[in-house]
């Protein structure tokens, strides 16, 4: 675990983007859902069930992971709060935002649990959003918080997968 610098106390953001972008791409693809339905035949609508509910269950447990390992580290999980510790360990061996993933993931199989095709369609427009808004400021503040430590994580860690 490493100590963060004394001297900064910046959050990464003021707003919390990441719940707010999943929330309303869940809102926008049920409302396009109910609005302009794509319906699947019974087969296809079962299969996408099946691998939707498996892809729930692994992004809720990556999730889990997640916070297991920021919670050891007694760091936040809230992208709007300054990181007090830099967890590379755990699902941060793989990625630089295991929780990013295992939410998209989390959309993307709700859709297709659901037979909602619209909702599963958000998920890429989701991984762009919170890359543009939450990540690039999450890693400035990451760098100018941990320094040194962080830019040598970064070159070994892919930022997705």
């Amino acid at each position: 675990m490493q100590t963060p610098s004394p001297d900064f106390h910046a959050r990464p953001s003021h707003i919390p983007w990441p719940p707010l972008i999943m929330g309303g791409a869940v809102l926008i693809g049920a409302a396009l859902s109910w609005l302009v339905p794509i319906p699947l035949a019974p087969g296809l609508a079962q299969a996408l069930r099946a691998i939707g509910v498996v892809m729930m269950g692994c992004a809720v447990s990556l999730d889990f992971w997640t916070f297991l390992t920021f919670r050891r580290h007694m760091t936040t999980v809230r992208p709007d709060r300054s990181a007090s510790a830099l967890a590379t360990d755990g699902p941060f061996r793989y990625s630089r935002n295991p929780i990013y993933i295992g939410n998209t993931a989390l959309i993307f199989g709700l859709g297709l649990a659901f037979g909602s095709i619209w909702v599963a369609l958000t998920a890429p427009f989701v991984l762009v959003l919170i890359d543009r808004l939450a990540v690039r400021g999450e890693e400035k503040h990451l760098e100018a918080r941990f320094g040194e430590p962080y830019r040598a994580y970064k070159t070994r860690v892919r930022r997705w997968l």
